[in-house]
């Protein structure tokens, strides 16, 4: 089966919870290095086992009865620095693909910080109007009167237990520097 870079690369990052999703055997050919023994080599000597990779033995094949052989598996971040490193056309498409990626990343980052700032600098032009500022000191009246009710109801709470008195204090004078 021929690999491509969709059916890889969109199989193994977005289907996969493992954290070592890809068969090194298929992500070197497909890679487009020229031999096995490169490929490993250029894996072991620029990638960390059990972060980038991992390697276990396993008994090779039915034609092969008695041999053991060493497994790869790597990580999709590893696959994807590893095919850039093959110096292959696959890897100069991957190498695009991840540039691509990482433009429409920033542009779509960039647009959505762009409608909140936008909204944030309309809401601060409303409530900076005469009509939004009437409006705002109206507010702000109502709450002070919930306030001030529930200061009244909070005295005849602590005529009924002394011992709060003083926790009122603190709280009525906190709570008038916070609306002042």
């Amino acid at each position: 089966m021929a690999l491509t870079l969709d059916s890889l690369l969109i199989q193994t990052l977005l289907q996969s919870d493992q954290p070592f999703p890809v068969d090194f055997e298929q992500a070197w050919r497909w890679s487009g290095y020229p031999t096995r023994r490169g490929a490993l080599s250029k894996l072991t000597a620029n990638f960390v086992e059990g972060t980038h990779y991992i390697s276990f033995k396993q008994p090779s094949s039915q034609h092969e009865v008695g041999k053991i052989k060493t497994v790869f598996w790597l990580s999709t971040e590893c696959l994807k620095c590893f095919a850039v490193m093959a110096r292959t056309q696959k890897g100069r498409e991957v190498n695009l693909r991840l540039i691509e990626s990482e433009t429409i990343l920033k542009a779509s980052i960039c647009r959505e910080w762009s409608e909140v700032i936008t909204k944030i600098s309309l809401a601060i032009c409303l409530l900076s109007t005469p009509w939004m500022k009437r409006r705002r000191d109206r507010y702000l009246k109502i709450l002070s009167t919930e306030h001030d009710q529930q200061i009244a109801l909070f005295m005849r709470f602590a005529a009924v237990a002394p011992e709060n008195l003083q926790l009122f204090l603190d709280l009525e004078t906190t709570s008038k520097r916070l609306v002042s």
